[in-house]
């Protein structure tokens, strides 16, 4: 492997084979839904070009911008209408990798953003807990001023 962070694992196993362990991992007992996971890419893209969220590279945004694109485009390297079956083949594993590759990388963005908010939410607790010395008048009416 590369060392290019935590996505270079996740691109190495067969396109069906990533999809399943997304799906999989997806259904398991306190991972996050489906559903979530895709509601997560509209932010998820945003924060890699950003720079915020490293998790994912440019370059793996853009091969999976490229896979959404060839299996939209009615352009194909091996076309259905001379080839059949056959040239659904290369538009099935395509799109095999590209849900896997998504439902994996939301599924780390959401663990990227909940450690996030985890710090936000303990500065706060800190200063008071409802947000700090803003939501509370400096002297309340009944204190003892000495």
């Amino acid at each position: 492997m590369s060392g290019r962070g935590p996505a270079a694992g996740r691109s190495t196993p067969g396109a069906f084979l990533a999809l399943w362990r997304a799906l999989r991992r997806s259904r398991a007992r306190g991972g996050p839904k489906t559903s979530r996971v895709v509601a997560s890419l509209p932010r998820l893209v945003p924060a890699v070009l950003s720079g915020r969220y490293t998790g994912c590279s440019r370059g793996r945004l853009l091969l999976m911008a490229a896979a959404a694109v060839y299996v939209a485009s009615p352009a194909d390297l091996l076309p259905e209408g001379l080839l059949g079956p056959v040239g659904l083949a290369d538009d099935a594993a395509v799109l095999a990798w590209l849900a896997g590759a998504l439902l994996a990388e939301g599924e780390s963005f959401l663990v990227w953003e909940a450690s996030q908010a985890r710090p936000r939410a303990a500065a706060s607790a800190g200063r008071g807990g409802r947000g700090g010395r803003r939501s509370r008048p400096a002297v309340v009416p009944g204190d003892v001023i000495g």
